[in-house]
């Protein structure tokens, strides 16, 4: 939404600014046909390519202002944020199940402050709103006018298959309709020949230049973008423009010999107030200035020349590229996997990096960042931890895990000592298997689970199957390694069968990895991201009784390597102590 409104306003800056800059030299037409590209982009929120000079460059700047994170961070639902404040308190050294009542309203005062509607989303709401408003003010204008036209008018000729109506319900000439559009004339214009004659081919041209629909177009940007002066500026140029390139073109095909008169009739037909620019008829009433560049152009006879021809196209050029492009290093990302899977081809250090962050004091006996380390913006970290939450809401109500999330079940000083076994446990890129005898075939292999003799009828547990292409995707996503990498750190608690080329394990309960990250730092081509709370690793190798089979310790940090690709990837997951 940032980058749409500084793309805008960019344009428009730049496409008022030559108006005023080249008018005069300008044919009407191709004055006219400069805000086509203004409509564009006012109506499409996309940006195309990327550039280090656009307008998308300058808002993924002003994103990383530490005023902007504030009002873009965004609020949690309340398990993040009873994930948050619980991991807060634990690190207090509070049991959370434990506290007393007034802890407890405390508690739950912090938790509803962090699901309050953050800036960004109130401003949301108040644009919504306003453009709700303006959509009716616009319907309710131009159907009140249709009413007084249906009600007042009286045929009084047609032009081809147009209808030609008088009416006391309009100031001026107009034309009104979309589907089917009509020319009305006052009767002080219906009751002079050559004013009526001129009025008519006046409207005829706005008919043949499609103007009715642009009028409505106009309209939809005003109501779309209804906070943004520029665009009611623009709006009022634009149609002063659509007048000027028909009065052109009327005069045109009147005839040269028709130019004075043709002027003596717009003074007395449009000295008048100006318009409603939310009315889509296109009227020939404008205002006293209005009036006057009318009358100087007609007078003038401006001629596009070849140099003013060259200039204009540079400029136009060169601020659509501008307004048109996105930004070349990407916006900070939203999750991880954005800019773990995203490359960027900038050449900057890194998206991470962020120019001011509030200083933020680690846990006693907490590993420190090396120096130089810059720091991750609150919004940043944030947008981390959404990802990391584990739960993901399914579209039927149901709840599943990340695949990220298996990466933190286990530590590793490298990818390639990941244990695969901890990494499938609980991934979501699993099929349950259903065919009798791929589970007859599973029970000869080698640490088929526990020497257990059933059948799939029987089985007392699920079991899970994970392709070897399923396997090569995941690790290459998240850590930039194939199976082929890894040293085969705990596989033997998975069981391969080659015939397939798939993996199998045994469970039916839910414990997808945490992490959580309290503080995060770029030190060069890596990400540092830190997690100061207490953590718990199983070893399913093992018995539960056996003191081996859960690990504890506080304090974890998870590195992230970029590529020579240009993006992230996971590196190693270590205690830091």
């Amino acid at each position: 939404m940032l980058e749409w409104i500084i793309s805008s306003a960019v344009l428009l800056a730049a496409v008022i600014a030559v108006r005023y800059a080249l008018r005069g030299r300008l044919r009407p037409g191709v004055q006219y046909a400069m805000w086509a590209i203004v409509l564009v982009r006012l109506l499409v929120p996309v940006s195309f390519g990327s550039g280090a000079y656009s307008a998308g460059t300058a808002a993924a700047a002003l994103e990383q202002t530490p005023a902007v994170q504030a009002v873009l961070t965004p609020s949690m639902d309340y398990d993040a944020a009873y994930s948050q404040v619980a991991r807060e308190y634990a690190g207090r050294g509070l049991d959370v199940s434990e506290l007393a009542p007034r802890q407890q309203q405390a508690m739950d005062r912090e938790i509803r402050a962090l699901q309050r509607p953050t800036a960004v989303q109130v401003l949301q709401w108040v644009w919504l709103g306003g453009m709700a408003a303006m959509a009716l003010t616009l319907t309710g204008t131009n159907l009140r006018l249709y009413i007084r036209l249906r009600r007042s008018r009286r045929e009084l000729t047609r032009e081809g298959r147009m209808p030609v109506y008088v009416t006391e319900a309009v100031d001026t000439p107009c034309l009104f309709g979309l589907v089917r559009p009509a020319v009305y004339l006052t009767p002080e214009a219906a009751g002079d020949d050559v004013t009526r004659q001129h009025s008519v081919a006046h409207e005829l041209t706005h008919l043949r230049h499609g103007d009715h629909v642009w009028s409505l177009l106009r309209c939809v940007c005003l109501a779309v973008h209804w906070y943004d002066p520029l665009v009611w500026w623009a709006a009022v140029l634009s149609r002063r423009d659509a007048e000027l390139a028909c009065d052109d073109a009327t005069i045109r095909r009147l005839g040269e010999e028709q130019r004075a008169a043709y002027g003596r009739t717009l003074v007395r037909m449009t000295c008048r107030r100006p318009g409603n620019l939310l009315v889509t008829a296109t009227t020939m009433t404008d205002g006293a200035g209005g009036i006057r560049e009318r009358i100087r152009c007609i007078a003038k006879r401006p001629r596009t020349t070849v140099y003013t021809a060259v200039v204009l196209v540079l400029v136009v050029a060169a601020a659509a590229g501008c307004a048109f492009t996105g930004s070349a290093r990407k916006d900070a990302p939203r999750m991880p996997t954005q800019a773990i899977s995203q490359p960027d081809n900038s050449g900057r250090e890194s998206d991470w990096v962020a120019p001011v962050q509030e200083p933020y004091e680690p846990r006693p006996g907490m590993e420190l960042p090396p120096e130089g380390a810059v720091p991750l913006t609150a919004g940043q970290l944030a947008q981390v931890n959404e990802y990391c939450w584990a739960w993901v809401q399914l579209a039927d109500g149901g709840a599943s895990y990340r695949p990220i999330n298996g990466f933190f079940r286990c530590h590793y000083a490298d990818p390639s000592q990941i244990d695969l076994s901890c990494v499938l446990r609980y991934s979501p890129q699993r099929e349950l298997i259903s065919d009798p005898a791929e589970y007859e075939a599973l029970k000869q292999l080698p640490g088929w689970y526990r020497g257990m003799d059933s059948t799939l009828a029987d089985s007392p547990t699920p079991v899970w199957r994970y392709s070897g292409a399923t396997v090569d995707g995941l690790l290459t996503e998240y850590a930039g390694i194939t199976r082929a990498d890894l040293k085969g750190i705990q596989t033997d608690v998975l069981l391969y069968r080659p015939e397939n080329d798939a993996y199998y394990n045994f469970t039916s309960d839910a414990g997808p990895g945490e992490f959580h990250c309290d503080r995060g730092y770029v030190v060069g081509d890596q990400v540092l991201l830190y997690d100061d709370s207490e953590w718990h690793l199983f070893d399913h190798s093992v018995s539960p009784d056996d003191p081996a089979y859960c690990v504890e310790g506080i304090g974890r940090v998870l590195t992230l390597h970029k590529t020579a690709e240009g993006r992230y990837v996971i590196y190693s997951l270590l205690s830091q102590k």
